[in-house]
């Protein structure tokens, strides 16, 4: 399917629709009584597409020459049950950063996980399921850089009944919280690591050890369901292997928000597997003193540029939609868009090609790429009046959150590719 048609299937709908009655007003008239002769379909639409995914994060807690934050989504609602397994995905990050003057090597195979408290301070039963498959790599921090550890997390209905939620370390492990009744609860990191376990030397160096909690961050259960996912067709990145280093790009600073481009810099085609891992990720930071909505359906968008700095062409497509959820930042919050992506074989003898979802359904697939070097850069775009807000409700209700608006490109991020 043609990328620019089914990128802006909604978009062009309304546009359709606005176009047949060049009056706006005219139009939001016939698409009001076309909701309320058929049950409320486009609002119900609407509704989904603009309901907020409410961030919060903790005061940060240092040691070892690194800070930690646990950011987490703060409303949770259970998946609507249906023939199929459901879940619905709860964004959680355990933000690090170095506040070193070294490079900061950060182990995650087993030294980091969750823990959730009840408001009456009894910590939520746990239990684990899974076999572990392998070990999940250790991270490189330059100083001043943060990364976002982003993990898959989701509610499911447990067999009392009951909402749990899963957390997975992405080595194949599961830790499971429940049953979760509806409520408040405090959610927060733990990261471990004894001396005894930082024995690999990495010039220029220093390796974290210690044993922190993060703050904690308050998140609630609601009542009622949402529409959820599959759980068969869920996507979450896996997780690198081995060593992997992070760079991070200079900040834009556009309309008073804050755009860095994190990527793991060291990429190696690993000719045993079918796939190979990568860290790519947009930090997104409101420097206001009030809470901002960012969008995320189709408000972002990866390229690579080759080591001449010319753009290199991408394929794929989308063919199916997912709506991804606008983001409620608070005030000097940051949050990091982690995606799937992967070094994958492509239809092209000369090597393999970078797949990048960005969580929509669109698929970007760049390559061939070949060993040498490389740019990974980030554009994030938002316009003051989407169409689709125009057509229903011109007008910011009282109460309601500003949103993000403008147009910006990110500064690139070096990538070295090694056989």
């Amino acid at each position: 399917m043609n990328r620019q048609v089914s990128r802006f299937t909604f978009s062009v709908l309304f546009a359709f629709l606005s176009l047949v009655d060049s009056s706006q007003s005219r139009a939001q008239e016939y698409l009001k009584r076309y909701d309320k002769d058929n049950g409320g379909p486009l609002e119900k639409f609407l509704k989904s597409f603009t309901e907020l995914i409410r961030i919060t994060e903790s005061k940060p807690v240092r040691a070892s020459g690194a800070e930690f934050v646990a950011v987490a989504q703060a409303d949770w609602k259970a998946p609507k049950s249906g023939p199929m397994s459901m879940v619905s995905p709860v964004d959680l990050q355990l933000r690090i950063t170095n506040v070193g003057e070294k490079d900061l090597v950060f182990p995650t195979s087993k030294h980091f996980g969750l823990k959730l408290v009840g408001l009456d301070g009894q910590r939520v039963k746990s239990s684990k399921s899974g076999e572990p498959k392998g070990s999940t790599g250790a991270v490189v921090i330059p100083p001043a850089t943060s990364f976002a550890l982003g993990r898959r997390a989701e509610l499911r209905w447990g067999a009392t009944g009951e909402p749990e939620l899963v957390f997975y370390d992405g080595s194949g492990t599961r830790t499971i919280f429940g049953p979760l009744s509806r409520g408040c609860y405090k959610l927060s990191f733990w990261c471990s690591v004894s001396p005894e376990e930082t024995n690999e030397d990495i010039p220029n160096a220093s390796r974290w050890k210690g044993e922190i909690d993060t703050g904690d961050v308050r998140v609630d259960l609601l009542e009622g369901t949402t529409r959820g996912r599959i759980e068969s067709a869920t996507r979450f990145g896996a997780v690198p292997q081995g060593v992997f280093r992070i760079e991070a790009s200079k900040p834009v600073t556009e309309n008073d928000a804050m755009f860095v481009a994190v990527a793991q810099s060291n990429w190696r085609i690993d000719n045993n597997a079918t796939s190979t891992p990568i860290e790519i990720q947009l930090q997104i930071t409101n420097l206001t003193n009030k809470a901002r909505v960012f969008t995320t359906f189709d408000s972002f968008s990866l390229s690579i540029l080759n080591s001449e700095g010319k753009r290199m062409l991408s394929s794929g497509g989308r063919d199916h939609t997912v709506l991804t959820g606008p983001i409620l930042l608070p005030k000097k919050a940051s949050y990091s868009i982690c995606r799937k992506a992967e070094l994958c074989w492509i239809r092209d003898p000369r090597g393999r090609g970078l797949m990048y979802w960005d969580g929509t359904g669109t698929v970007d697939v760049f390559g061939p790429l070949l060993p040498g070097k490389y740019h990974v850069r980030f554009s994030y775009g938002v316009a003051a009046n989407p169409l689709i807000r125009e057509l229903t409700r011109p007008q910011r209700e009282k109460g309601d959150p500003e949103g993000w608006s403008g147009d910006c490109t990110i500064d690139s991020v070096r990538i070295q590719l090694q056989q």
